[in-house]
Parts: C-alpha cells; structure tokens; sequence
C-alpha cells in the first residue's frame, strides 16, 4: 500500500556531497510520513550519487535528473513532483532539527486555521564545525519577531525588517506553490534574494505564521551562496521584483516597508559617524541606504502610475 507523504521536501543536489546524505537523513528521521525528492544536477558531481549510496533502499527517497536548469529549475522540478500537501525547500547543505516538520505542520494545521498557506519557524546559523554563530539573516529575523510579537507576520513586516529566512525553516502550501508559478528562474537564478522573492508571492498580501521553534541548522561555510559576489545587488533586484508584481493596490505598502528599511538602516549608521570614529565605509554605508531609501519609493510611486506593460522597460529589469 502507497502512503501519500503529508509532507514532500525537495532538495536540489550540486556541489553538497559532504553534507547532503547527513540533509536527508534528517528529514527520513522526522515523525511523520514524508518524501524526499533529491534533485540532480546530472554530471555536475557526485551528489545525487552520494544519496543514491546511503539512501538508495528507503523508497521515501526519490533522485531525479534535472538537466543543468539551475538551482530555482531544480526546486521547480521537485514541486511539480510532490505529492504532499505541504512542501519544503531544504538546501542540501543545511539539516532539519528532530521535531522540526512536526511542529511546523501542527502550526499550520491547529493554531492557524483561518487560510494561511505558509508556516515558518527559527533557524540557527551554523560553522562547518557545528558551532552556532548567528549570522545576519538570523539576527534580523530574531530582531523582527521580538518587535512583532504574536504568531504571525504581513509581507510588508517581512520587507521591513528584511527578515529573510531560509527555505528549509518554511512550510509551504503545495497548491499555492504551484498557483505563484513556482520559482523565479529568471534574472533571480542563482541569487541568495530568490527566497525572499518566492516567500513573498506566496505570502502575498496575507501573513504567514511564525512558529517559535529552531527547526532548521543553516549551515555557512565557503561554498555558501551567501557568501558571493553580487549578494546585495541580487537582493535589491529582488525587492524591485517584489513590487512591480504585487497587485497594484499592494505596491505602494510594499514599498514604503522596504524604504523604511533602508532608512532606519542609513540612518543608524549616520548616527555612528557622528558618535565617532569617522570611517569612510560608514560614511559610504549611510549614504548608500539613504539613497536606496529613496530611490524606492519613487520606484513604488512609479509602479502605482504606469501601465504594466511599460514597468519591465524600468532599469534594473
């Protein structure tokens, strides 16, 4: 007899050979019934092999091909595979807490029970030798929650206090995965800003639910994808993105939460150039988030008055 999965995670496999047979292991020991749909990247390296190695007897686990279609080509590949109801995205690096699904699923089911189609708990981050040490994201979303008390947050909050969060810490709807359009494979291919832009689509002009449990250990390490080049700029792409394609009577919301973001940010650090010591990075820093500040919200007073068919002529589309 076939179980149908209450919960499908999809992991794309390229370049995590040390790390992802340790990722679907944690998954498999969940309590509750799942599939794992290990995308491959075909002879990019060995990571699915290594799956197929130390998982290949669990029929909960599934390896399929995905034809070099990039890491949002692969998390599409995986949703349009699933069968659960509900879906997560784990990189094959990172490693679920025990409890972690179970939890976030009972969220979902229980405390929020009025339409929400998404449920995200805490993550910790963490060096390759396990130790935990919280990274931005983590101090950022932390920051978010304690000003937001309550177990749900709006888009805009999100936007606002740039609260991104890992793919692996969320539990989405299968169905409104699918209804979004699944992820950006676009300009946003390979950026670090795809979650954000995902998760806000999906959340759309609703919440999401906030579960007060760690269920997620991200994992930083040299290979990460935060750490290259070209983070932040993918990041304000993103935002961009974010607006031009929430309903019109949504952008303008949207817009002034991700300015206010910038300006509390340039504003912070103009105070610690005048507290002292001068330094040119933060001097540079303030500036440049003033500016950001700015520049979006003329970007959303813009979005709110030209036609749609003339917003992907704007620069940086």
């Amino acid at each position: 007899m076939t179980i149908v999965p209450e919960v499908s995670v999809i992991i794309p496999a390229f370049r995590v050979v040390p790390y992802v047979a340790a990722s679907v292991g944690s998954v498999l020991a969940q309590n509750l019934a799942v599939e794992v749909i290990v995308v491959d990247e075909g002879n990019r390296d060995d990571s699915g092999q290594e799956v197929r190695r130390v998982h290949g007897g669990d029929d909960r686990v599934r390896v399929v091909a995905n034809d070099r279609r990039g890491l949002c080509g692969a998390r599409n590949t995986g949703l349009l595979l699933a069968r659960g109801e509900w879906v997560m995205f784990l990189d094959g690096d990172d490693q679920l807490r025990p409890g972690a699904l179970e939890e976030l699923l009972s969220a979902a089911r229980s405390r929020f029970t009025d339409g929400l189609v998404a449920t995200a708990g805490r993550f910790w981050s963490i060096d390759e030798s396990g130790v935990h040490a919280a990274g931005i994201w983590e101090r950022e979303m932390d920051q978010t929650r304690q000003a937001n008390p309550g177990n749900r947050m709006s888009s805009a909050v999100l936007l606002e206090g740039n609260a991104n969060t890992p793919p692996g810490a969320i539990l989405v709807r299968r169905s409104t995965a699918l209804a979004v359009g699944g992820w950006d494979e676009g300009k946003l291919q390979g950026a670090v800003a795809d979650d954000l832009e995902f998760l806000i689509r999906v959340v759309g002009g609703g919440e999401i639910g906030m579960a007060d449990l760690v269920v997620l250990d991200y994992l930083q390490h040299s290979g990460s994808l935060s750490k290259k080049p070209g983070m932040r700029s993918g990041t304000a792409r993103a935002k961009r993105l974010i607006i031009r394609r929430s309903p019109r009577s949504f952008r303008w919301s949207i817009a002034r939460a991700i300015a206010r973001r910038h300006f509390r940010q340039g504003s912070q650090r103009l105070r610690e150039v005048l507290r002292g010591p001068w330094t040119r990075t933060r001097m540079i820093n303030s500036i440049g988030n003033l500016c950001l500040g700015v520049a979006f919200i003329v970007y959303g007073a813009v979005t709110m008055v030209l036609p749609d068919s003339k917003l992907k002529s704007l620069p940086g589309h």
